[in-house]
Order: C-alpha cells, then structure tokens, then sequence
C-alpha cells in the first residue's frame, strides 16, 4: 500500500539528516524551537509510530500509552536504530485496511473512537511530517553548516508554492 511506502520513505528522510548530527547537536536545547531538543521530537515521532505498529493487528491504537523512552532523547544511536525498526516493521505489514479503534487525547472525554489503517497511516504521517519541519526549521536556524538539503513541507504545500510561481 501506498501510504506505507509514503510513512517509511518520510522516515528514511528523517534517517538521512540523522546522519549528519551528533549526540551534542541531538541533545542541545534549541531556542528556536522553544527551548525543545531536536532528539525529543525524533522521539515523539517515533512514539506515534510504535503505538500505530503495536495496534494494527489487534485492532486497538493507544496513542495515549506512548513509551516516552527518554533514551531516544539522549542517545542518537539508539535513535537510528529505533528508526530503522519501525521502517522494517512498516514494510512487513501485508494489512490493506480494516477499522481499528483509536485512544486518543482521554483528558479531553472524547472516548475511544473508530477509525483505519489508512487512517491512521495518514494522521501519523502528517504528524510526523510537522515535526519535522520543526526539526528542519532547528537545524537551519542553530547548524546552518550543515549541508542537508532535504525539505519537510505537506505534499499539498509544495504543490501550493508551486502554482504561485
């Protein structure tokens, strides 16, 4: 399926500027994104990933029981590697689409809701995509040496800048 290509070519993205930092630069508190590191937006990305993955069989997605593992905030290899995993496990996944039922936001009452796999697919990379233009924007405005070239922007606001041209 499409959007699993779409989901894992986006981690891939997120993969290849990994390689040009280190754990200093992945740790240090950036102000331009509010003081955050760019490791724990790494992670949070990664957190919706992983509870997507654990839920797709089971039917049940618990965005709310995510991990919060701050050894991916603190240590870059771990990252990587977590990367590489959930990029491993997308591509193994043979499901088309089914409805699964969505924990999400319990602070606000909403309930468990029903949703699906395509879904789901699209809310965690759309999700992922604005955390990494919020990491794009970090590495821009702190490394502006760093020679990644890469840009995090929605398929639908490259095709907007595009028509203004």
């Amino acid at each position: 399926m499409k959007l699993f290509e779409d989901n894992i070519d986006l981690i891939n993205r997120l993969g290849s500027l990994i390689k040009l930092l280190d754990n200093d630069k992945w740790k240090q508190h950036i102000s331009s994104i509010n003081n955050e590191t760019i490791g724990r937006h790494y992670r949070h990305i990664a957190d919706f990933y992983l509870q997507l993955i654990a839920g797709m069989n089971s039917g049940y997605i618990d965005y709310d029981n995510r991990a919060r593992d701050v050894s991916f905030e603190e240590n870059i290899d771990f990252a990587s590697a977590a990367l590489d995993r959930i990029c491993s496990k997308l591509a193994a996944y043979t499901i088309e689409d089914k409805v699964v039922i969505i924990n999400m936001n319990q602070s606000m009452g909403s309930g468990p809701f029903n949703s699906s796999i395509k879904r789901e697919l699209m809310f965690v990379y759309d999700h992922a995509l604005h955390h990494a233009h919020i990491i794009q924007t970090a590495v821009s405005n702190e490394f502006p040496n760093l020679s990644f070239k890469d840009k995090f922007y929605s398929p639908s606001t490259i095709e907007s800048l595009e028509c203004v041209k």
